[in-house]
C-alpha cells in the first residue's frame, strides 16, 4: 500500500522529482519535472543531470553535484534548462542515499521553480537601486528615524543642508536638531504620524553652526516589520523670506492707504469748515447786507436794481460755498445723522447732475458709530461720482436694508457696467477704490463690486448684524 502512495505522491506531485545516480544520470522523473524542462519522459531517462543545468551559473561541474562524501542533505539555486536552451532558476532540495558500505548510491531530488520570485526579488533590488539614485540626487533632504526619533537614515542633502556629516547625523536623534519643538513635543508628533500614517507641517532644524533653517516636512509612518517613518525635508529659507517682505510690502501699503485717507480727510474738514465757518458767514453777512440797502431803497432807481441783484448773486454763493463745503466734509454729520446727509448728497447729485438718483431706506433703524457714518458716506460719495464720470448711467439707486443677521448698503446704476463679469476692488489701481477697499476693512465690512445680470454696476456692502449691536450704537432712527 505504501508503495503504491509514493508512486501516486510521485506521478502527481505539483513539483518537479528526479532520482540521479551517483554518476549524475537521471534515472527517474516524473510529469511535472518533463513538463518543467518541456521534455519527453524518456528524453529525460539516462540524461546526464548537468545537461540540464545552465554551464555558465558559477558553479556548474560534477564536483557540485556528483562529489557528496559526507552529505546527506543539500540545497541549491540553480539555473536549468529547458529544451529549447531557455533557463530559469529553480531551487533544489536533494537527499543522498548511501549503502551500508557508506558509498553513494543515488539523489533524489525535488526542484521548485523560483522564476516568479526571482522576477519579484529582482524588481524590489532595481525598484531600491532606484529609489536610493533619486534620493542622492533629490535636492530636498531625507531621512528615515525609528519611533524614537533616532535617526537610520540619511541622504546627502540633508548632510549639506545641515552642516553635518552622514556619519554624524547617523548617531544623532531628532531632539538634537529640532529648534521648535520640545523632546515630549517630538514624542507626541511621532505617535501623530503613528496614528495618521502621515503628516506634513512646518518647523525649524539648528545648522552645524548655530543659525536656524526653516523646514517643510513630508513624513510617512512605513508599517513593515522595521516600523520606521520616512521624511523628506525642504528648506523653506527662500519661502519664509519671501512671506516676510510680503508682509512688510502689506503693512507698508496699509499704512500708506491709512495716511492718504487720513490726510485727505484732515485737508477735506479743514477746507469744509473754512468754506462754512468763515466765507460762508461773510457772504451771508454780506448778503444781508444787500437785502437791507435792497429794501431800504424805494427811489433809487437804477441802485435799487443793481442791489437787487448783487443780493441774489450773494445769496447764490452762499448756496454755492455750503454745497462745496458739504462735498468736501458733511459738516451736519454728527448733529443730523447718516441718512440725514446721504438724503442731502441725494438731492445735490439730483439737482446738479443728469442722472436721477433714488434712495431707499428698509429698515426700522440702523446703528453705525460716527467713525463708521464717514466711511460709508465717502464710500456712497465716490461710488456715485464714479458713476457721474464713467458709467453712462441715466439712473442709480442707494438701498439701505437690515437683515436678519445683517446690514447691507446697495450702490447701483443702469450704466454699461464692467468689461468683465466680476471684478475684485484690490484689482483696480485707482486711489479712489483702493479709498473704498481700505474704508471697508476698516469697518469689517464684507465688500461686492460686481456687474447686475440686468446691467449696469452694483456696489455692496454687508455688515454682521451682531458685531454693530455688541458695540455701543450711534443710533440713526429712520
Amino acid at each position: 500500500m505504501s508503495s503504491v502512495i509514493g508512486k501516486e505522491l510521485f506521478l502527481n506531485a505539483p513539483i518537479g522529482i528526479a532520482s540521479v545516480s551517483r554518476e549524475g544520470l537521471i534515472t527517474q522523473v516524473n510529469p511535472k519535472l518533463c513538463e518543467m524542462l518541456c521534455y519527453d519522459h524518456d528524453e529525460l531517462l539516462g540524461k546526464s543531470i548537468l545537461d540540464i543545468m545552465q554551464p555558465n551559473d558559477g558553479v556548474h561541474g560534477k564536483q557540485s553535484l556528483i562529489h557528496f562524501k559526507g552529505l546527506t542533505d543539500f540545497n541549491l539555486e540553480r539555473l536549468c534548462l529547458r529544451k529549447d536552451n531557455s533557463s530559469f532558476w529553480v531551487s533544489i532540495n536533494a537527499s543522498v542515499s548511501y549503502s551500508n558500505e557508506d558509498v553513494v548510491l543515488y539523489i533524489t531530488s525535488i526542484y521548485q521553480d523560483e522564476s516568479v520570485n526571482r522576477s519579484y526579488i529582482e524588481q524590489l533590488e532595481s525598484e531600491r537601486i532606484k529609489f536610493r539614485s533619486i534620493l542622492e540626487t533629490t535636492l530636498d533632504g531625507f531621512w528615515t528615524v525609528d519611533l524614537t526619533g533616532q535617526i537610520l537614515e540619511c541622504n546627502d542633502a540633508y548632510s549639506r543642508l545641515i552642516g553635518y556629516s552622514r556619519e554624524e547625523l547617523l548617531s544623532m536623534h531628532i531632539t538634537d536638531l529640532e529648534a521648535d519643538e520640545s523632546a515630549d513635543a517630538t514624542k507626541s508628533r511621532i505617535n501623530t504620524i503613528v496614528t495618521s500614517g502621515n503628516a506634513e507641517f512646518m518647523t525649524h532644524h539648528r545648522h552645524k553652526m548655530g543659525h536656524i533653517i526653516p523646514i517643510q516636512v513630508s513624513a510617512t509612518y512605513q508599517s513593515d516589520s522595521n516600523q520606521t517613518i520616512c521624511a523628506f525635508l525642504r528648506d523653506c529659507t527662500a519661502i519664509e523670506e519671501t512671506y516676510k517682505a510680503l508682509n512688510i510690502s502689506a503693512k507698508l501699503v496699509l499704512e500708506a492707504r491709512q495716511t492718504v485717507v487720513s490726510i485727505s480727510e484732515h485737508t477735506l474738514r479743514e477746507i469744509g469748515q473754512e468754506l462754512h465757518d468763515d466765507l460762508g458767514q461773510i457772504l451771508t453777512g454780506a448778503a444781508m447786507l444787500a437785502e437791507a440797502l435792497s429794501g431800504g431803497a424805494t427811489v433809487c432807481g437804477a441802485k435799487c436794481e443793481a442791489s437787487k441783484e448783487i443780493s441774489l448773486l450773494l445769496n447764490e454763493a452762499v448756496k454755492k460755498t455750503r454745497s462745496i463745503a458739504q462735498g468736501l466734509y458733511p459738516v451736519g454729520l454728527q448733529n443730523n445723522g447718516l441718512l440725514a446727509m446721504v438724503n442731502s448728497l441725494v438731492e445735490r447729485i439730483n439737482s446738479n447732475f443728469k442722472i436721477q438718483l433714488a434712495l431707499t431706506v428698509n429698515a426700522k433703524d440702523l446703528y453705525f458709530n460716527e467713525a463708521e457714518s464717514l466711511h460709508i458716506y465717502r464710500i456712497l460719495q465716490e461710488g456715485i461720482n464714479n458713476i457721474i464720470r464713467h458709467s453712462q448711467a441715466t439712473q442709480a439707486s442707494i438701498v439701505f436694508n437690515k437683515n436678519k443677521d445683517s446690514y447691507t448698503i446697495e450702490l447701483s446704476d443702469n450704466g454699461i457696467g464692467l468689461p468683465t463679469k466680476e471684478s475684485k476692488i484690490e484689482n483696480n489701481s485707482g486711489l479712489g477704490l483702493q479709498s473704498i477697499q481700505y474704508r471697508a476693512e476698516k469697518m469689517g465690512a464684507d465688500i461686492v463690486f460686481k456687474n447686475k445680470p440686468s446691467g449696469g454696476l452694483l456696489l455692496r456692502l454687508t455688515f454682521p448684524l451682531n458685531k454693530h449691536l455688541q458695540e455701543t450704537p450711534y443710533a440713526l432712527h429712520v
